[in-house]
């Protein structure tokens, strides 16, 4: 799709008082590119993009989630996009960003599935439908020329179980595996940003009740999970939810409670 038709599409999924801040000038198409993140951050320390400003690619050959973990889709098929986020002055609450920015990719693709689909939310990064991972999300920051945080997003949308290698299959899903058609690519990009542009992390009353939308959206509540910590010790317990800054709470096996701020791997206890 050309980049002004791809445009005027993403466009018409956001409210008139939003409008204002997607605009031709803050925003960047590309049929290909190794990063959406990279390409942001790189305008951002060159002074040529600012907050708000959005890079969507068509394909990416070195996109990547968390921990350096190669994420790679096929040309044309999915959302990629990364968005420049301009950060409060109070880094206390930056840890809070990836689960809300969850819970936008979250709405954004349970508006357009069938109200039973199970749309969850996998801390810190991972959205799942009917149990299968459909989206990832990685979140970094950059302090220069003002802090900001640079959200790369990937949304599995009319991907095909053909289109993954089979050991993925049982694992991953897409909007048209669940939904049994396509969907417009651009027009769930209006859909997400239109959640994004309203995070404020300033705003605590809003942010509760984000607390409140995740926790009963939340994948890992009550299952057993191996954290893997980032100075590689593991910690096992059962999940136990959310602390109000976006802490994983894990209940371990004498009932002693853990916040898990940062880990280099969740995995849920009897899965592959």
């Amino acid at each position: 799709m050309d980049p002004s038709t791809f445009y005027e599409r993403a466009s018409s999924a956001l409210p008139s008082e939003l409008a204002t801040r997607f605009t031709p000038e803050t925003f960047t198409h590309l049929q290909d590119t190794a990063s959406t993140n990279d390409d942001l951050r790189e305008g951002l320390s060159a002074g040529t993009f600012a907050p708000d400003h959005v890079v969507v690619a068509e394909h990416q050959t070195k996109g990547r989630g968390r921990r350096g973990d190669k994420w790679e889709a096929p040309p044309g098929k999915n959302l990629l996009f990364s968005l420049a986020h301009r950060l409060p002055a109070d880094q206390t609450r930056w840890p809070l960003l990836p689960l809300l920015t969850g819970e936008c990719v979250a709405r954004s693709c349970a508006s357009l599935l069938d109200s039973d689909t199970r749309v969850e939310i996998k801390w810190p990064n991972d959205i799942y439908l009917n149990d299968k991972k459909a989206a990832g999300i990685l979140v970094e920051t950059v302090m220069t020329p003002t802090p900001c945080a640079i959200i790369g997003i990937g949304i599995n949308v009319n991907l095909q179980l053909s289109d993954l290698p089979s050991e993925l299959q049982n694992h991953a899903t897409s909007l048209r595996e669940e939904l049994g058609c396509q969907s417009s690519i651009a027009f769930l990009l209006g859909l997400t940003l239109s959640h994004l542009y309203q995070i404020d992390l300033m705003d605590a009353p809003s942010i509760l009740c984000s607390l409140d939308w995740i926790r009963s959206h939340d994948w890992l509540s009550g299952k057993g999970v191996h954290v893997t910590l980032p100075d590689g010790s593991f910690l096992i317990g059962e999940a136990r939810g959310f602390a109000d800054r976006g802490a994983l709470i894990v209940e371990d096996s004498e009932n002693a409670f853990h916040q898990v701020v940062s880990a280099e791997k969740v995995t849920v206890l009897g899965s592959r």
